[in-house]
């Protein structure tokens, strides 16, 4: 026979059981999403503010640039005195000195001609086949934004801004260009979050070739093509998934329009995911405490209000059948249907007691 103990006992088990699992998978799925869309809103905003600071960044060069090609010495130089392009270079000098973002200004001309302070060009240097050079005679009569490439010398990386310029018949005559440091980008982009270590951003162009990556090894390399992905930026803003290096990365995207670069900022998913998970072990944690604590005092109370009771009032009819106990009350039973019942009890023992005694 079951003992009714028992049968409450694993009642209430699998009723706590069932609690936890419904409020907890409800809490897990909270959880989850919450924590999921609190680190996109981090990264969205990380990369946000690297697509500003870099908008800012080069708003200057364009108005630097944009001052100097208006220059009658600057457009000219080929065909003036050697005092003009005297002028032109301490121009140049004074601007470089009031920025220190700027590497260098310099002006690189059809003949062959470059105007550049502090630096000697190697033997048989053609300004017409750079890099700075050549976007800027592809992007005119507007400013070629951000051409990064190598210095022939020195092979340090560096980020062009350039325009090309016509003299008064409208012939394209020079590229004017600013250098700065791409280095400088990149440990700014490099720069990790407080709350997500691995975080960090970079630059890729129209066609998705890398221009600003502190990992030199994927300049001027197609994104798709590193992370064997297929990707499209056809928005404004976005964020997408891939892997790379076996580790998972979440990724938010904006475009720069007037550079024509899109800016990405990526973290790992697990750095992500490991807290929220930890998080659903805790909270899971307790709600099965929680649960066995209720579950015990339901029990508890129970026992108390029911089995106990019963128990006694089996005892109490056992010894009435006995014909041990005589003159029951029923004060110690509880005021409700139990109580009840033992009095209905009570009072069917005793008449059958009593025919019993007449009979005999």
């Amino acid at each position: 026979m079951h003992s009714i103990k028992r049968d409450l006992f694993i009642n209430v088990v699998i009723l706590s059981v069932v609690v936890v699992l419904i409020f907890g998978s409800i809490s897990m799925i909270i959880l989850y999403f919450s924590g999921m869309s609190s680190a996109r809103e981090t990264i969205r905003h990380k990369n946000r503010a690297a697509t500003y600071f870099i908008e800012g960044y080069f708003k200057k060069f364009y108005t630097t640039i944009d001052f100097l090609s208006h220059l009658r010495d600057v457009r000219l130089a080929p065909y003036l005195d050697e005092k003009s392009r005297q002028n032109v270079l301490e121009i140049y000098g004074l601007i470089e000195k009031a920025d220190s973002d700027i590497n260098y200004i310099y002006s690189g001309y059809r003949n062959g001609m470059l105007l550049i302070n502090n630096y000697e060009p190697p033997e048989g240097f053609d300004p017409t086949i750079r890099p700075w050079y050549t976007a800027a005679i592809e992007s005119y009569p507007e400013i070629s934004w951000g051409e990064p490439y190598q210095e022939i010398k020195t092979k340090e990386w560096l980020v062009s801004v350039s325009k090309a310029l016509v003299d008064e018949e409208n012939n394209i005559t020079e590229v004017l260009a600013i250098d700065t440091s791409l280095e400088k980008l990149e440990n700014i982009l490099w720069d990790s979050d407080e709350r997500y270590r691995s975080s960090y951003s970079y630059v890729i162009k129209e066609d998705q070739q890398i221009i600003i990556h502190h990992d030199k090894q994927h300049l001027r390399h197609n994104l798709s093509d590193v992370v064997k992905k297929s990707l499209s930026f056809e928005k404004n803003y976005g964020s997408f998934e891939y892997r790379l290096n076996n580790t998972e990365k979440i990724a938010y995207y904006s475009r720069i329009e007037n550079l024509g670069w899109i800016v990405i900022t990526v973290v790992n998913k697990d750095e992500i995911t490991k807290p929220i998970f930890s998080q659903m072990g805790t909270t899971i944690l307790l709600f099965i405490i929680a649960s066995s604590i209720l579950g015990w005092f339901m029990s508890n109370s129970f026992s108390k209000k029911i089995v106990i009771p019963l128990l006694m009032l089996k005892e109490r009819v056992n010894r009435v059948i006995e014909g041990k106990l005589n003159g029951q009350s029923i004060s110690e039973f509880p005021d409700n249907e139990i109580g009840t019942i033992a009095d209905d009890i009570f009072r069917l023992t005793g008449k059958e007691l009593y025919k019993k005694k007449i009979k005999n």
